[in-house]
C-alpha cells in the first residue's frame, strides 16, 4: 500500500494533485459578463516586485442583470508555481465570483474547488479577509490557501482605491 502511494504521488496522481488550466481568461470573462467581447480592459501596475503579469481589470455589464462591475485577473505564488484567478466585484464592491484559471503545483488543488471560493461571496472592503480565521484552511494546500486569500484582500484594496476610475 506505501508503494502505492508512493508511485502515485511521483506521479503526480495523489488526492488534490489539480494541476493545469481550468479556464481561459475569455471563458472566465464570459463567466463574469453579459457581452465579453464588450468589456473594457486596463492594465494596472502590479505591486509585486519583479511579477511578470500585469494586474488586469475588466469593466463591463455584469451576468445576469448585475449593473455594472469589474473583473480583476492576477497571479500569486502558491508553494512554488502561479495560481491565476479572478475575482469579479459589483459596483458597490461585494465580491461575486472567484474563479481559478490556471492552477500550476501538483498537490493542494483543493482552492479550486467551488465550496472553498464561495467563502469569499459577499466580502466587501472593510471586511476581514485573513486566512486561517475568516477565510479556512484546508490541510495540504495551506500555501495555496493563503496566497489566494491574501491576493483576494488586496484586490478588494485595489478597487476601493481605482473604482473611480474604473467604473467610469
Amino acid at each position: 500500500m506505501k508503494n502505492c502511494a508512493l508511485l502515485l504521488l511521483v506521479l503526480g496522481l495523489a488526492p488534490g494533485a489539480r494541476a493545469g488550466q481550468y479556464l481561459s481568461q475569455d471563458e472566465a470573462l464570459a463567466l463574469a459578463f453579459e457581452k465579453p467581447g464588450a468589456v473594457r480592459r486596463f492594465d494596472l501596475p502590479n505591486r509585486k516586485p519583479m511579477a511578470e503579469e500585469k494586474l488586469k481589470a475588466f469593466t463591463g455589464e455584469l451576468k445576469g442583470g448585475g449593473g455594472r462591475g469589474i473583473a480583476f485577473i492576477d497571479a500569486v505564488i502558491g508553494k512554488h508555481e502561479p495560481i491565476t484567478y479572478m475575482v469579479v466585484v459589483s459596483a458597490d464592491g461585494e465580491i461575486l465570483r472567484v474563479e481559478i484559471l490556471e492552477y500550476r503545483e501538483t498537490y493542494g488543488g483543493q482552492v479550486c474547488e467551488e465550496p472553498w471560493r464561495k467563502q469569499f461571496l459577499g466580502k466587501k472592503p472593510g471586511d476581514s479577509i485573513h486566512h486561517g480565521t475568516d477565510i479556512n484552511n484546508i490541510a495540504g494546500a495551506t500555501l495555496s490557501c493563503r496566497h489566494v486569500t491574501e491576493g483576494v484582500a488586496k484586490l478588494l484594496k485595489i478597487f476601493e482605491e481605482k473604482k473611480a476610475e474604473l467604473l467610469r
